[in-house]
């Protein structure tokens, strides 16, 4: 990234210094009018062909606040990927003698059928869901998911459409300690003039929040993630 940057310093801006260590500061960044952005977190490491396009034409139709990208290992998405089959029966590779846990971690899972019958997989419709934050193998299932999607050019059962954040309105779902997100924004598509009217000191403290719940709340907007943006 900072290589990138150096050979296209004036496309590519890093903000070095963080007042205060506020996340503000990089969201002011997205100062152009009229201009599209993207906000991409840095453990992306697969994108889908045409996922960033598909995000800025469905952004430019105006149903949506923000477009959120088909996140895998996403606290809300993993829930729908299961309830629509894309997330096959999978299986841990065997625990081979003198191997500790760690090395089951290692290589490919084995296919089992299509549909995920092991009662231990199941991905409860929330965003603190137990198997989503609390355990390692769910993620490695979702991820491996995909993975088998992607071989098999079968990864079009990843595609929802679009799926609406806030079909059952805002703050739904609590982490019992007083947070509430909507939605992971890891990979989203908005405008400048979509924070306008946004309440800066609530992104300096905690700007998932901000941008996932409480700003789309504030506007009467809803949030949506887009089906063919795989990422």
């Amino acid at each position: 990234l900072i290589m990138l940057q150096r050979r296209n310093p004036k496309s590519y801006i890093i903000p070095w210094h963080m007042e205060g260590g506020a996340w503000d500061v990089i969201w002011r960044l997205a100062d152009e009018p009229g201009a599209y952005y993207i906000k991409i977190d840095d453990d992306v490491v697969f994108i889908a062909d045409g996922a960033i396009p598909d995000m800025i034409r469905e952004k430019r139709r105006g149903r949506f606040l923000f477009v959120s990208a088909n996140v895998v290992n996403h606290g809300i998405l993993s829930a729908v990927h299961q309830e629509m089959s894309s997330i096959p029966h999978l299986e841990k590779p065997p625990l081979e003698p003198g191997r500790t846990n760690q090395g089951q971690k290692l290589g490919p899972w084995r296919y089992k059928g299509e549909v995920m019958v092991d009662p231990s997989y199941r991905i409860e419709h929330t965003f603190y869901s137990d198997c989503v934050w609390r355990r390692w193998d769910c993620a490695a299932l979702v991820h491996e998911a995909l993975l088998y999607r992607l071989e098999s050019n079968s990864s079009c059962l990843f595609d929802f459409g679009i799926f609406d954040f806030h079909a059952h309105g805002y703050e739904t779902m609590s982490d019992g300690l007083g947070r509430s997100i909507d939605w992971n924004d890891n990979f989203f598509a908005f405008q400048h003039e979509d924070f306008n009217d946004i309440d800066w000191e609530g992104v300096a403290m905690d700007d998932e929040r901000q941008m996932s719940t409480l700003h789309p709340k504030q506007r009467g907007e809803h949030a949506g993630a887009l089906g063919s943006a795989i990422i």
